[in-house]
């Protein structure tokens, strides 16, 4: 598989640079909580004509989450997860940087921080630390993941002091390790570097950061940054500690070899960045060192450094013990120095070489280990050491055992404490899972309730170690016996299976026996033999046990043997034939030792070859021996045993019947005869007043026409009839010559024999003055009186005979009466108008002599009978009105007097 290279970088720096006091730029500490006077850059690396290249994206110059980060004691890790080393910085300040991430693709990320160096100071010096993180990839120097810095001038670019690093796994510096989770992974914890500035007063220089994955995209990398607060113009330092009696000789970081000389360069005394001296030379003595790099980082250098006396600083703050149990991970001890501090670690309370790498204790052994741990100003004092204490106590290992892992309701658990490691004040809990719990070394317990509990011991041994070790117990529920059995078992049914449906609830346990009882008989297992279906009541009873042997109450049911219905039916018919209705009559039964509760409630008949669910069918048989057949079922769903009876079917007589519809006034002659194959012996007939016995001849006259229907039925000797139904209709010819008219002389009349779509066969006679003779509605005109006779035939044979006779008069005109006499001989009773040729008769009026109405009419058919309201008028004179329309539409007015007489 391809390795994949992770470089991971954490850089800080220590700037001692000028004092607030002389302009000490703002926030180049990050102490301000983020990139504020600083510019970041993203962008990309690779390999150009040999050599490695980080590209920028110069439009973009801002944060990029995740690839410039802010880390303060609040941050999410605090440690590098693969050094596992504090992501702040240890050497004081609430901030650091990181810069990067984890992520590949040939990424890079960069920081710069342009300041001016303040005139009249010529000499100072920047210090910085870093912690990286690479997995080696096995590639070439230019291609391998890289921290990178550089201090410029900004005017000339010009490096400052040849002041360029550029960190990679496979390079010369020294402290790299490898990650304890992947071997590949190489980290380096933090270290102090120092950048000489001195002979740039007044000038503006760059301090720049970058990281770069590798340039193939495979590997990545990831800094944290952070530059002290002090401001001060020491590069090198000879420090009388006071209070002590000693100096201490503080030359710049990040050098491979040191050389420090007296003042004079005979002696040398000593060889390391800091060297301490005592007794302390005299006041104002001066040092000197020289300073050799490692191979490609940086240039030799030297320095002075004049004695000169400081107050050492306070104890740093960290815990004062740590308890950790034996084999347990430990995480590196931890302590916090002062801002412009570097933390010491020492195995003693005095002498001895410091470790500025944070020690991580072993807890591999069961032991007391004492580190102790001082703060050093970084061209200063060291301070006085703290003590921590670091105790590795034993861990027990929890065990126990118990007398059974499954019990029933009535349990008694019984629990043996096995645990190994132990002390004499190892402290014991039980935790029964129920929520009771016991500190006893040894415990028994009782469950009041089914169920699976988890059991649980802890040992503990003091002050902070334990273990937990935990088992489950089940508690088998009471099992529940039950079985099924046919919803519906009948009696003489083929024998029926009970089937066991017996549980552990909540599936707690499995059932191991069976024990049946059926009608007083023992069974062993859980499917006992098949069960006869006799008549009655069967008694099954059920105990079953679980395999801890957990048994269940005793499950008894009593299954009912439901009785089956004896079918039967009969016939209510006195005879049976082919057009009759045959009713068959349900006769189905129960044996008399069926409960009372037991009901035929179905039907199943067979009838020939119909079939019907009604309880009492009945059926037009056709004629011969036809099968009937019956199945019946009870309200618990048995069905009886099929019964059969053979009805035979006679077959009815055949009649026919002569008749035809006739005319009002002719004589109807009815007539019936029995067919061929038939013997009908009487007949019967209901000519719309009920049957009534008679012959196979019927006369009857019709005055009215209308529909006069009526049946006849046939018994032969089997007293089967047959009958026919027939619809009968009388019809009239309605034609009608119409009214005497009477009419003006030389006026046309409109005859109208109303014979309608009946009737199509008219003659009209005599033909004086006639339009035509041979149609429903003639024309007459004469100058005489006429009497015309109307002869017709309908359609369905019907003839008519009428007449009309045409008065003429002079006219058009009234005639009107000039006396009454209105005493009921029937002669001249009512006063009227005759009007001769009069198309529309609006009204006729009569007054008295005081011009009150007494008589008003519109119809001239009507008159006055001498009456006013009812009661006989006063003889004498009256006036009258009449208006009309003649014929020609000529209005006509005609007044007058008329003498009632009595």
């Amino acid at each position: 598989m391809k390795s994949v290279l992770f470089l991971s970088l954490l850089v800080l720096f220590y700037f001692n640079s000028f004092s607030q006091s002389n302009g000490c730029p703002s926030n180049i500490d990050f102490e301000l909580g983020n990139f504020s006077n600083w510019t970041c850059y993203t962008g990309y690396t690779d390999t150009l004509n040999g050599q490695n290249v980080i590209t920028f994206d110069s439009s973009f110059k801002s944060p990029v989450s995740g690839r410039h980060e802010i880390i303060s004691a609040n941050s999410y890790q605090l440690t590098d997860p693969y050094g596992n080393f504090p992501a702040l910085c240890p050497y004081g300040g609430k901030y650091s940087v990181k810069l990067g991430n984890s992520s590949t693709n040939a990424q890079a990320e960069g920081l710069s921080y342009e300041f001016q160096i303040p005139t009249g100071i010529d000499t100072f010096a920047l210090t910085y630390y870093y912690a990286v993180v690479f997995q080696d990839p096995g590639h070439t120097p230019i291609e391998q993941p890289r921290f990178f810095v550089t201090a410029y001038e900004k005017s000339t670019h010009n490096l400052i002091n040849c002041a360029s690093y550029s960190y990679i796994a496979q390079g010369n510096i020294p402290g790299f390790k490898s990650s304890l989770g992947d071997t590949t992974i190489k980290y380096k914890d933090w270290t102090p570097v120092s950048i000489n500035f001195s002979g740039l007063a007044g000038k503006t220089v760059v301090l720049e950061f970058r990281t770069a994955d590798c340039t193939r995209g495979g590997h990545f990398g990831y800094a944290y940054v952070d530059i002290s607060s002090g401001c001060s113009a020491t590069i090198a330092a000879a420090t009388y500690c006071i209070g002590t009696n000693q100096v201490t000789l503080n030359a710049p970081y990040g050098f491979e070899q040191y050389v420090w000389y007296n003042d004079n360069y005979s002696t040398i005394v000593g060889s390391s960045q800091s060297v301490i001296i005592s007794p302390p030379p005299p006041a104002n003595a001066v040092f000197h060192i020289d300073m050799i790099p490692y191979v490609g980082y940086g240039c030799r250098d030297t320095a002075d450094a004049k004695v000169e006396p400081v107050y050492p600083p306070d104890t740093p703050i960290a815990r004062s013990e740590y308890y950790y149990c034996q084999n347990q991970y430990a995480l590196p001890i931890t302590a916090s120095s002062d801002p412009g501090n570097q933390l010491l670690w020492y195995s003693s309370a005095t002498g001895g070489l410091p470790n500025t790498s944070t020690p991580v204790p072993s807890a591999f052994n069961i032991d007391t280990t004492e580190y102790y741990v001082s703060q050093k100003q970084l061209f200063g004092c060291e301070g006085p050491r703290k003590k921590i204490t670091v105790f590795v106590a034993p861990t027990p290992d929890a065990l126990f055992s118990l007398n059974n892992y499954r019990q029933c309701e009535n349990n008694n658990f019984v629990f043996l404490n096995t645990s190994t490691g132990t002390i004499p004040s190892t402290a014991y809990t039980w935790n029964f899972g129920d929520g009771d719990t016991s500190s006893q070394i040894n415990a028994a317990h009782n469950y009041k309730g089914a169920g699976i509990y988890n059991v649980s011991l802890r040992a503990f041994n003091p002050p902070s170690c334990f273990t937990n070790y935990s088992q489950t117990v089940t508690i088998v529920p009471k099992p529940i016996a039950s079985f099924d059995f046919p919803p519906l078992i009948c009696e003489d049914a083929p024998p029926f299976i009970v089937t066991d449906k017996s549980y552990v609830p909540s599936n707690l346990g499995t059932l191991a026996d069976w024990q049946w009882i059926i009608n007083g008989i023992s069974f062993s297992g859980q499917s006992p033999a098949p069960i006869a279906t006799r008549s009655g009541n069967t008694n099954v009873k059920l105990v079953v046990k679980t395999v801890e042997g957990c048994k269940s109450d005793t499950t008894t049911i009593t299954i009912p043997v439901r009785y089956k219905p004896i079918a039967d039916f009969n016939s209510s018919n006195s005879l049976f034939c082919d057009n009759e209705i045959t009713y068959l009559n349900d006769q189905s039964k129960f044996p008399t030792a069926a409960p009372s509760q037991e009901q035929v409630v179905k039907w199943y008949w067979q009838l020939d070859n119909v079939t019907s669910s009604d309880q009492d069918p009945s059926l037009i048989f056709n004629k011969g021996d036809r099968v009937v057949k019956l199945i019946s079922e009870s309200s618990y769903g048995c069905q009886s045993d099929q019964v059969q009876k053979t009805l035979h079917i006679n077959p009815k007589p055949a009649i026919q019947l002569t008749i035809n519809d006739s005319c009002v006034n002719r004589v109807v002659n009815y007539k019936v005869a029995s067919l061929p194959g038939s013997n009908v012996t009487d007949w019967y007939w209901n000519l719309g007043g009920g049957y009534s016995h008679g012959t196979d001849t019927v006369t009857l006259t019709f005055p009215n026409k209308g529909d006069y229907p009526f049946r006849v039925y046939g018994l032969d000797v089997n007293g089967c009839k047959d009958t026919i139904m027939r619809p009968f209709r009388i019809y009239r010819n309605e034609a009608f010559a119409g009214n005497d008219t009477i009419v003006a002389i030389g006026q046309p009349v409109f005859l109208n024999a109303n014979g309608g779509n009946n009737v199509d066969n008219y003659t009209w006679t005599p033909s004086d003055g006639l339009s035509n003779v041979t149609i429903e509605n003639p024309v007459a005109n004469l100058d005489r009186d006429q009497l015309y006779e109307l002869r017709s035939i309908s359609r369905q044979g019907c003839d008519s005979y009428s007449k009309v006779l045409i008065k003429r008069y002079k006219g058009p005109e009234l005639y009107i009466p000039t006396a009454f006499t209105p005493n009921h001989d029937g002669i001249n009773d009512v006063f009227k108008v005759l009007p001769v040729g009069i198309k529309v008769f609006y009204f006729f009026a009569v007054y008295d002599r005081y011009g009150k109405q007494v008589f008003y009419t519109t119809d001239y058919l009507k008159g006055w009978d001498g009456k006013i309201n009812g009661i006989p008028a006063s003889e004498g004179s009256y006036v009258f009105v009449c208006k009309v329309l003649d014929y020609n539409s000529v209005p006509i007015l005609k007044k007058g007097n008329v003498l009632l007489i009595r």
